[in-house]
């Protein structure tokens, strides 16, 4: 090297750990419990459907299984509140029974929608008043096995 020359600076690279730090994302924060369940806005009604986080759903999976089905514009769709085994999805007021009748049958990520509306699932059984609410409760026969088989002699 000549003298006028200066050697060159060596450049100091993090760690590889370091670089997986930063690279993570920072932790999810805890969703704040619902301090009071959700009104449908004026014109909309409240339905239940039986899919939910257990299945692996998705907001627009239910919106393209409604509009599509119901040929409804996804912006008359209102707030879809997803929980673990159902949702409750806010759509206009007045829907046509035979509508809901052919929404029942519709499939979405693996499941049928089986759609009724969310006041008269409150009438059907406790469990289904808790979810019209809004508030999740655990089933008290949730390991229970649906049906027995009856055993050999």
């Amino acid at each position: 090297l000549a003298a006028t020359e200066a050697a060159p600076q060596r450049v100091v690279r993090e760690s590889l750990s370091e670089r997986d730090a930063a690279a993570q994302p920072p932790p999810r924060r805890e969703r704040a419990e619902r301090s009071r369940p959700h009104t449908p806005e004026p014109g909309m009604e409240r339905f239940r459907i039986e899919v939910g986080h257990n299945h692996q759903v998705k907001p627009g999976n239910i919106v393209g299984a409604i509009a599509n089905e119901a040929e409804l514009d996804s912006e008359f769709i209102g707030r879809i509140e997803i929980y673990d085994d159902f949702s409750l999805v806010d759509l206009p007021e007045g829907m046509p029974e035979p509508l809901l009748r052919h929404l029942q049958g519709v499939w979405v990520a693996g499941q049928r929608l089986r759609i009724r509306r969310a006041d008269e699932a409150s009438a059907a059984s406790p469990d289904a008043a808790d979810a019209a609410s809004g508030a999740e409760q655990p089933r008290p026969d949730a390991g229970a096995r649906r049906f027995q088989r009856p055993r050999p002699n």
